[in-house]
């Protein structure tokens, strides 16, 4: 596990991008729900997002060939992205991995842990969104990302790991981290 906690400690590569340098293609990301969450939010979303405001909730995950690599929840702040942004993600045109790229956009607030760390993470996990959800142990890492300062989104990616276990070797977390030494 400790392993798969490495690769999510790394702050300056897309989850995408650290799937592809581990299974030598680009993962497919599929849309699993996507819905205007209303409030109450859950606890680790708000703060940092309004508590009274109206959230895109995305579920989604990577995958490849017939696995399953990660189940990921975001809340978008719709005001805070603004309307041709908030529109352009609920419409499929970009999704956040895109807007995560972009010279405006700040990722902050890192954590990382495994199914036994947090119950908020546990509660998400287990809420249905993604129908068969991710299995036990996994490691997970949440983070929220600002736009020109304002945080807009709240992530949360959960790999399961069983499925990285066979995916991981030394010289993939070594590229996938920057560690070179």
């Amino acid at each position: 596990m400790e392993r798969l906690l490495d690769v999510l400690r790394a702050r300056d590569i897309s989850l995408a991008s650290v799937i592809e340098r581990n299974v030598g293609a680009p993962p497919e990301l599929e849309l699993v729900s996507q819905e205007l969450s209303e409030p109450p939010h859950p606890g680790w979303i708000s703060p940092p997002l309004p508590p009274d405001a109206d959230l895109l909730r995305r579920c989604t995950r990577y995958r490849y060939r017939d696995a399953k690599l990660s189940y990921n929840l975001a809340y978008v702040d719709p005001a805070a992205a603004g309307p041709d942004l908030a529109g352009a993600i609920a419409e499929g045109r970009i999704h956040l991995g895109e807007v995560f790229e972009g010279p405006r956009v700040r990722k902050l607030g890192y954590e990382v842990g495994t199914d036994q760390d947090e119950s908020g993470v546990r509660a998400a996990a287990l809420d249905g969104c993604w129908g068969d959800g991710p299995q036990r142990p996994y490691a997970w890492r949440r983070y929220a990302a600002a736009l020109q300062g304002t945080i807009a989104f709240v992530v949360l990616e959960i790999l399961p790991a069983a499925t990285w276990n066979g995916l991981l070797d030394p010289a993939n977390i070594a590229r996938a981290s920057g560690d070179t030494g």
